[in-house]
Order: C-alpha cells, then sequence, then structure tokens
C-alpha cells in the first residue's frame, strides 16, 4: 500500500470511526443507547455521526465514480496487481477507528471531569 492509499484509508477510517463509536454504545446499552449519546459530554454527538458518515459516504461514492470514469476513458485494461491488499487496509482501518474511538471516549471523560476509562 502506498502512502497516498495509506492517507485516505486513515481519513476514512477517521470518519467511518464514528459509525464504530455508535455501534459500540449500542451494544453496550441497547435502547438507552440514543438518550445517553444525546446528553453531557456526548451532546455533540449526533451531529457529529450525521456529519462524518455523510462526509464518508460522499467520499466513498465520488471515488468510485472517478475510478470508473478514469477506467472507462482510459481504454486500458487493469492491471492485475492494481488492486490493494485487502487484509492490510482492513487492518489500517481497524486500528485507526480503534484509535480514535479510545481518544475520544477519554477526552470526553476529561471535559466531563470523570476518569479515564
Amino acid at each position: 500500500m502506498n502512502i497516498k492509499r495509506a492517507w485516505l484509508a486513515i481519513g476514512i477510517g477517521v470518519l467511518g470511526s464514528q459509525a464504530g463509536h455508535l455501534l459500540a454504545y449500542q451494544f453496550r446499552f441497547g435502547s438507552a443507547a440514543l438518550p445517553l449519546q444525546s446528553s453531557g459530554s456526548h451532546a455533540y454527538f449526533p451531529g457529529v455521526v450525521r456529519a462524518s458518515l455523510g462526509a464518508a459516504a460522499a467520499l466513498v461514492l465520488a471515488g468510485m465514480f472517478l475510478i470508473g470514469l478514469a477506467r472507462i476513458l482510459s481504454g486500458r485494461s487493469i492491471r492485475r496487481n492494481s488492486a490493494p491488499n485487502y487484509l492490510r487496509l482492513v487492518a489500517l482501518l481497524y486500528t485507526t477507528q480503534l484509535a480514535c474511538f479510545v481518544v475520544q471516549e477519554a477526552s470526553e471523560a476529561l471535559v466531563a471531569g470523570g476518569a479515564v476509562p
């Protein structure tokens, strides 16, 4: 994976980390997750999730469109080794999202005046 692809994957991972945050709270608190995320130190969360998921979806769709358009307009055959290593990509996305989640939870705990979990 080259540097440009790595930075793109990290950017998408950061934007997608909010979806992981939402999912973690849903598993942990069940139906009480949404009221918890909309109050206290998490009051900002619903707006951030909507914005980050919308931005991530727009980036993915725009990227897919541009890649498809470039491949159609070039008229060249697709190289066999042009695809990224998906195991590395998944590992990078997982690590980025986990790091964002840990930093976000620690920051929220510090802002709320509680102990860092």
